[in-house]
């Protein structure tokens, strides 16, 4: 199998010495392993070497095999050994992570961490969902609880910044309590990251911190929000083919592209990077956002793979670039708009029978009015006004359609119907027909007739 994107294995040596099971201080790199662990999990740390030496032993006696894109960690449950891949760029980062799972709703675990505060201003800790679990975490110190967050649908990734308690200020200790809020038995696992606060991008980073996409639909709503937008790193997620699906990463910078890989081999399906897909850079109808990189892409129904959302350059000198992004993987994520279009020809209107035909055209080639906008109801309007009792009764025509839409009497519009996910939606973009019929007192009336819309499109167009 060829990897399109070699630096994958090139960066996996990094993390190999950054990203262990726990790290128990911000100023000394150390390793977790099962025998490190008391009851109450208190994390007791080996050094490097320690680290070294014991899984030089264990790899004799077990027969396992390290590799560079392969750390072995140990639960500090005392389960037993897991092979887990480690891709990152980071360097010089040093910071703790505790890794977990749940087996029942309501389960809760505690853990104690020491920060060394002698170098750093402000610590970070940080709690990411990569399962489908929802989980609670409650930070506290010797003075009581100091945070409480959680994670939710769209949400899995949270942090929050501690700054150093005084000007003297060396080793803190605090105590983690982790709580599963809501349970799934696929996935349920949690990673908790605890340093300076400039490393707080690498903690939250990389394959191990890949979280669930659920598949999208516009009757769910069931958006991404992201909290932050990835500077130096990447931010990975993982989801399940339905087959042929939209991708929009909605985000405010240009620098941002993503790209889809196996979840076994890290093979490189699709990249937005890459010459022939630079129609996934979109700048149009991105509504609040600036940006979107958006997609069709068929893979292996069922089969999972990882969505890896990363900058091809630099975006902020920050530690932490906190614009959100909007990510979506399945149905188009739609937005609604709203525009009035009049005739170029007046219409002079009798009361015996309807008006001659008057053509109104939508759209101009995706400039001001997205080419996959569908839509919704129509309004009729005049220029000049006249009275609901003047022109009681009109009737219209979508693009393509065979037979008029009527009103009924004094009714201002005409419902043609948006369904959510729907495949039979009506474009709007093309040639409307409208006629009028006037009442016999107010007969014959010259109009300039229009139509007042309601419309959904596709995010990123």
């Amino acid at each position: 199998m060829v990897f399109k994107n070699l630096e994958v294995f090139k960066s996996a040596l990094i993390k190999f010495f950054i990203l262990g099971f726990a790290i128990t201080g911000v100023t000394g790199l150390s390793h977790v392993s099962a025998d490190a662990a008391d009851d109450d999990y208190k994390i007791k740390s080996l050094s490097y070497e320690e680290y070294l030496e014991q899984t030089k032993k264990e790899d004799a006696v077990k027969g396992l095999e390290s590799t560079g894109k392969q750390i072995l960690e140990k639960d500090i449950k005392r389960n037993s050994l897991v092979n887990k891949s480690m891709v990152s760029s980071a360097q010089n980062v040093n910071y703790q992570v505790i890794e977990g799972d749940f087996s029942s709703l309501g389960e809760e675990k505690t853990y104690h961490i020491d920060i060394d505060y002698t170098d750093i201003d402000t610590a970070a800790i940080a709690l990411v969902k990569t399962g489908k679990s929802d989980v609670s975490i409650t930070i506290s110190d010797v003075s009581g609880e100091l945070k409480n967050f959680y994670t939710y649908e769209g949400c899995p990734r949270l942090w929050y910044f501690i700054d150093k308690p005084s000007l003297n200020a060396t080793v803190v200790s605090y105590t983690i309590s982790v709580k599963a809020k809501s349970y799934d038995s696929d996935a349920s696992g949690f990673r908790v990251m605890a340093g300076d606060k400039k490393d707080i991008e690498s903690m939250i980073s990389g394959m191990e911190n890949a979280v669930w996409l659920e598949y999208y639909t516009e009757k769910k709503k069931n958006q991404f929000f992201t909290r932050y937008t990835p500077n130096r790193e990447e931010s990975w997620y993982r989801f399940t083919s339905s087959g042929t699906d939209v991708f929009t990463v909605l985000n405010d910078h240009p620098e941002i592209r993503f790209r889809i890989c196996d979840v076994d081999t890290l093979y490189t399906w699709y990249d937005s990077n890459d010459s022939e897909n630079g129609d996934a850079h979109r700048t149009n109808f991105c509504q609040s956002y600036n940006c979107a990189e958006k997609a069709r892409i068929t893979l292996t129904l069922g089969k999972d793979y990882y969505l890896v959302v990363y900058p091809v350059s630099t975006i902020s000198a920050q530690p932490l670039v906190t614009d959100s992004m909007n990510i979506t993987v399945g149905k188009p994520n739609m937005g609604r708009e709203i525009t009035t279009v009049y005739a170029t020809t007046k219409l002079t209107v009798p009361s015996s029978t309807y008006s001659p035909v008057a053509n109104i055209i939508v759209g101009d080639n995706g400039e001001t009015i997205p080419k996959t906008a569908v839509i919704d109801w129509v309004e009729r309007r005049n220029n000049p006004g006249a009275l609901l009792s003047e022109l009681p009764y009109w009737r219209v025509k979508y693009p393509g359609a065979r037979a008029w839409l009527t009103s009924g009497e004094c009714e201002m519009r005409i419902n043609i119907g948006y369904t959510k996910d729907g495949t039979n939606n009506k474009n709007i973009n093309g040639i409307w027909q409208i006629s009028e019929k006037a009442s016999s007192s107010a007969s014959p009336l010259t109009v300039t007739p229009g139509i007042y819309m309601m419309y959904y499109y596709e995010l990123g167009d």
